[in-house]
């Protein structure tokens, strides 16, 4: 079988990062909808004003990577995988700390 040229571990980091992003973003769209507020609204009053939310929201946005992992374990895409799987255990220690 063939290797794809983008099936490398540091492109998967850059996945994680940019899937982390997306469904942080995901979350706050869809949490602003729900309250009638803004996006500006949901970053600076739930999740920088209240902490206990914190690492409820980042835990959440952390779940898009975990789809996309999905996505490129059936690709065959393992390195990619891995790179994404990197992200999401660094993402523990930051769940730890804004718990």
């Amino acid at each position: 079988m063939k290797k794809n040229k983008w099936d490398t571990i540091w492109i998967g980091m850059g996945v994680g990062i940019v899937g982390f992003t997306i469904g942080f973003l995901m979350f706050g769209l869809a949490f602003a909808l729900w309250s009638g507020g803004s996006l500006v609204q949901f970053i600076e009053n739930v999740f920088l004003g209240l902490y206990d939310f914190e690492s409820r929201i980042v835990t959440v946005a952390i779940l898009f990577d975990v789809a996309l992992f999905y996505f490129f374990m059936r690709k065959n895409m393992l390195h990619l995988c891995k790179g994404i799987m990197a992200i999401m255990v660094l993402s523990v220690p930051v769940v730890a700390w804004l718990y």
